[in-house]
């Protein structure tokens, strides 16, 4: 035993009384076990709480990688929607400015026809256009003869193109129904069609993305429907009729269609030729056929 652990006796104090109560310091294996259980044990318990940490931290990291992607995922939606309501508002600004839509190309025609003719459209003035048409209408195409109008878009501001569907009802006079407008597909193909009687009748080939939209949209206005589309008669106006459109079916294609004069020259007459979803507007039934037998042997 060190001498600082040895113990001080007083005056008249019993040594062996004093002596009983020392504990000798002896270190043993127990001793020291005791010990470093002692030291060790916090460093333990702190292992055992890292470790529980450490595995706790890849979910909440899990967590915030979800998150982060969905917020990702949210601004790239948001940026989306601001990029299509600035091209919508520029698109707007243009048809302000211009005062029609944008031309489209050019495009093939959907049947084969007999002869092509030019028009170019450099006004917005009515009858800028009609008279035009009109003038083709005279031409010396024989009975029979299907002649494709393509319209050419040369007004100011305009890039070199197809007229417009909706630029072209505006111009003609004609009051289609917005329904109807909205089921537009591209440009549409206007024909003029040489009668056996001499007489020229316009003629419309209209692609459409909802073709269910658009004959409900042309049902519903069945009642003025001739006098909304009196542009398309372009060898004068037919006689105002009281009587009601038919229905008729003419190689497995329905098509409504409403006697306008006595001799059943001229007709108001609409239908859709479903493979293509195309729908033909013509005043003549003659040309209806004509037309649906050359969009079969085109299909």
């Amino acid at each position: 035993m060190p001498e600082q652990d040895f113990p001080h006796f007083e005056a008249g104090e019993n040594p062996a009384e004093k002596l009983k109560d020392v504990t000798p310091g002896i270190r043993t294996m127990k001793s020291d076990i005791s010990q470093f259980l002692k030291e060790t044990k916090p460093s333990l318990v702190q292992m055992l709480s890292s470790q529980v940490e450490s595995e706790r931290h890849p979910k909440k990291r899990t967590n915030l990688n979800w998150g982060r992607w969905i917020g990702i995922g949210l601004i790239s939606l948001i940026m989306a929607g601001i990029l299509v309501l600035a091209g919508y508002l520029i698109y707007q600004k243009i048809i302000a400015a211009t005062g029609h839509e944008a031309s489209a190309p050019v495009s093939l025609p959907f049947f084969s026809i007999d002869r092509t003719s030019e028009i170019s459209v450099t006004s917005d003035f009515n009858f800028n256009l009609i008279s035009k048409i009109q003038d083709a209408a005279l031409g010396d195409a024989p009975p029979g003869f299907l002649t494709r109008l393509v319209l050419i878009d040369q007004r100011n501001g305009s890039p070199m193109g197809s007229l417009s569907g909706v630029d072209f009802f505006k111009l003609v006079h004609i009051n289609a129904p917005f329904g109807f407008l909205s089921a537009l597909d591209g440009p549409i193909m206007p024909i003029l069609f040489r009668s056996v009687t001499g007489k020229s009748q316009l003629g419309l080939i209209i692609k459409t993305t909802d073709a269910s939209r658009a004959l409900q949209a042309l049902f519903s206005a069945e009642g003025h429907l001739a006098a909304d589309w009196s542009g398309l008669f372009v060898s004068g106006q037919p006689p105002t009729s009281i009587l009601p459109f038919q229905d008729r079916t003419y190689r497995n294609i329905n098509y409504r269609i409403l006697p306008l004069d006595a001799g059943g020259d001229i007709q108001l007459i609409y239908g859709l030729f479903p493979a293509k979803n195309y729908i033909i507007i013509t005043t003549s039934e003659e040309s209806f056929e004509i037309i649906i037998s050359r969009l079969y042997q085109a299909s």
